[in-house]
């Protein structure tokens, strides 16, 4: 008999544990599990195995339905009984997008986005674009307050000042000399200028034009060609070496060969001229009458008596001084010339300046003295001058052996109708002919 039980209890288990393997695992949870099934469940659920042989696939009538839960079981979807009510999603499900009625979720705020305002001016290293140079400022970025760097820029504090090198050009005898002081920037600028020596080292030689040759004397270092040189004294060797002279001359082919013309008589060195006379007239004196252009280059100090003296030219010259000129002696300059410019540097006129068609005269506000005014002047004659009525009327003069200003002058000799070359004075004059202001003598004093 015990036998026989056991026996059937062994099929009962088996039937059952057929049944478990084809339902799910949440079968496994029922109210009524296996392993809890009676003795007596177990031989009943024999015998109705043994009468209607059901299909293998089907589960006994106490087992749910496999794709159909017992109403105790929550859906699929949900969390078995342990879990909280549908509307709360357990830890591992996402936060529902609606909040439940208890407890309503913070709302969801729009980020701020940030718009770069360059109007920062902060002139660090961090921010520069450009050092200071000597010309321009600091360059740096505008920057916004979030620390960005822009594009546009500004400057900060001031260009640094220039770093020159300077250089010493020699004069030479076609060029002056000067120094030059240059910057790494490029900048530059030029003083303490020295004149052209005109040192020329004139050496005998031959030119050609054309077919024609002609002898004439070179120099060596800028192959400018002279008719004659030489000391202004006349000497060839112990006499005054630091005033010299060159005549220059433009040479043509004529009907007879070739033919010279436009005369330039330069004087050149530095220091005084000597003084000559009518009985001992400089060495260039022949070339007056036939010259185009006297200059008297800068280094030279004083025009000697006669050194200029040929009134009935029959070329009219045009006279150039240098500003180093501070006097010019008596009967110095009388030659075929309607104008002079007399150097701004002149002090002291001793006896006047005349000339065949003399009419116009500058006179630089340097003029301290200027003896025995109009005396040899030509009606009408102009006088250029650079500074103001007053400056010129104080200008000294000789009257009657006396030093006298011109103020004076010209109150002494039209108060006793006495007879005076009439001039008008042009003021305010850079040079000739270029000023309307002017005074007449004659009208403002008679």
């Amino acid at each position: 008999m015990k036998k026989t039980t056991a026996i059937f209890m062994c099929i009962a288990l088996c039937l059952s544990l057929m049944g478990c393997s084809n339902s799910d695992a949440k079968k496994s949870e029922s109210n009524t599990p296996s392993d809890a099934i009676s003795t007596d469940s177990v031989v009943s659920k024999q015998q109705n195995h043994s009468s209607q042989q059901p299909d293998d696939t089907q589960p006994d009538d106490t087992q749910p339905d496999d794709t159909q839960p017992d109403d105790t079981q929550p859906d699929d979807t949900q969390p078995d009984d342990t879990q909280p009510d549908d509307t709360q999603p357990d830890d591992t499900q996402p936060v529902s997008t609606q909040p439940d009625d208890t407890q309503p979720s913070p709302p969801q705020s729009e980020p701020t986005v940030h718009t770069h305002n360059y109007d920062q001016e902060i002139a660090t290293a961090e921010y520069l674009k450009a050092n200071a140079t000597c010309a321009n400022a600091a360059e740096f970025y505008y920057s916004c307050r979030c620390g960005q760097k822009g594009i546009m820029t500004f400057t900060s504090g001031s260009a640094i000042p220039h770093s020159y090198t300077a250089t010493i050009h020699d004069a030479t005898c076609s060029t002056e000399g000067y120094t030059e002081h240059k910057c790494t920037c490029g900048d530059s600028y030029k003083d303490n200028f020295t004149p052209v020596t005109h040192d020329h080292e004139f050496v005998s030689g031959q030119k050609q034009i054309g077919s024609a040759k002609y002898g004439t004397y070179v120099c060596k270092n800028c192959d400018i060609q002279a008719d004659r040189f030489g000391n202004a004294d006349g000497s060839l060797c112990g006499g005054n070496d630091d005033v010299k002279y060159y005549i220059t001359y433009t040479a043509s082919v004529g009907e007879w060969g070739v033919v010279f013309s436009d005369y330039h008589i330069v004087i050149y060195g530095s220091g005084a001229m000597p003084n000559f006379s009518m009985t001992n007239p400089p060495l260039w004196a022949d070339y007056l009458d036939k010259a185009t252009k006297v200059t008297v280059a800068e280094g030279i100090t004083t025009i000697g008596t006669y050194a200029f003296y040929c009134p009935d030219g029959s070329t009219e010259i045009t006279f150039n001084m240098a500003d180093s000129v501070k006097t010019i002696k008596a009967n110095s300059i009388d030659l075929n010339m309607w104008s002079i410019t007399l150097g701004k540097g002149v002090e002291r006129i001793e006896s006047g300046i005349s000339g065949k068609n003399l009419t116009g005269i500058y006179l630089p506000r340097s003029v301290k003295y200027f003896g025995s005014f109009g005396s040899s002047w030509k009606p009408n004659t102009k006088i250029y001058y650079e500074g103001t009525k007053e400056e010129f009327l104080q200008i000294n003069t000789m009257y009657y052996n006396q030093t006298v200003t011109l103020e004076d002058f010209f109150d002494a000799y039209y108060s006793k109708d006495v007879y005076s070359p009439w001039c008008r004075v042009y003021l305010n004059c850079t040079k000739v002919f270029d000023s309307s202001n002017y005074f007449d003598t004659l009208k403002e004093w008679k």
